[in-house]
């Protein structure tokens, strides 16, 4: 962890202290259609940090449960760490829904130059922007963390750019953030640049190119990558119109969870 992220931190608490400036949003008129995907919060694991596994569905219906998971990374010996103080500030952000405690525990971690933390604290000022401010506060957090190789907060970034929030509206860096994250093993980063080529934002359109990043994000078992592409070969756009191709990326995409996919393969099966 360089100087230099120590350095932004400390400008970026202070931005937000004093309430970051409005960024102009460029309005060219034209609706664009991007896929509204994020990484969800992270909960740091590891042998330095308080963490267990479980089943957080568990939680949302027994507050008794919740507290004892609770009291369990309170009361932690590691509890002192900026991943564990990360950790507490997910289960009140994920679990409790105490967004303002969560900010607190994710803070106090980021101050610490834990880069979880960095881009959970980003992510809620994402998530739950009520206004211009907010998103320029998720934009600089996610710019320093994404600088230091966090593929999640490279994607996110991007996602800012696309979407104009927090800043003016940006194809080009988002292509560049978004090509970053995608080096790092990110699958969704696959699939945002195969929207990108596919409906030629900020790069001339091109099926096949789509239908490459599609794939890549498929192999690394992306439900989203796999209906997208399965999306082209049900329309011949980048590559040869296969049915059966098709279908059997819908079936995988369907098992992963996604309507959208049972929804298309329930029309090819009618």
């Amino acid at each position: 962890m360089n100087n230099s992220f120590r350095y932004g931190l400390m400008v970026c608490f202070t931005l937000m202290m004093a309430g970051c400036a409005k960024s102009s949003i460029l309005d060219n008129h034209r609706e664009y259609s991007l896929i509204d995907s994020q990484q969800s919060p992270i909960y740091s694991k590891g042998m330095s940090t308080c963490s267990k596994t479980f089943n957080t569905a568990d939680y949302y219906t027994d507050p008794e449960a919740y507290q004892e998971l609770l009291n369990w990374h309170l009361q932690s010996p590691e509890a002192h760490k900026p991943s564990c103080q990360n950790n507490i500030g997910w289960l009140y952000y994920v679990i409790e829904r105490d967004y303002q405690k969560a900010r607190g525990w994710f803070s106090l971690a980021a101050k610490e130059m834990d880069l979880n933390a960095s881009f959970n604290l980003a992510l809620s000022y994402d998530q739950l922007a009520q206004n211009n401010d907010d998103y320029s506060k998720a934009f600089v957090l996610y710019w320093l963390v994404a600088n230091e190789g966090h593929k999640f907060a490279q994607n996110n970034l991007a996602q800012l750019y696309m979407r104009g929030d927090g800043i003016m509206r940006n194809f080009e860096r988002a292509n560049y953030w978004l090509n970053k994250s995608a080096t790092n093993g990110y699958s969704l980063a696959f699939v945002h640049l195969g929207n990108l080529y596919e409906k030629g934002y900020g790069v001339a359109q091109d099926y096949q190119q789509a239908a490459n990043y599609y794939e890549k994000a498929a192999e690394l078992e992306d439900h989203i990558g796999e209906l997208r592409l399965a999306l082209l070969y049900l329309n011949g756009l980048g590559v040869e119109k296969n049915e059966s191709v098709a279908k059997e990326l819908l079936r995988s995409s369907a098992a992963r969870g996604n309507s959208s996919a049972s929804f298309h393969l329930s029309l090819l099966s009618g």
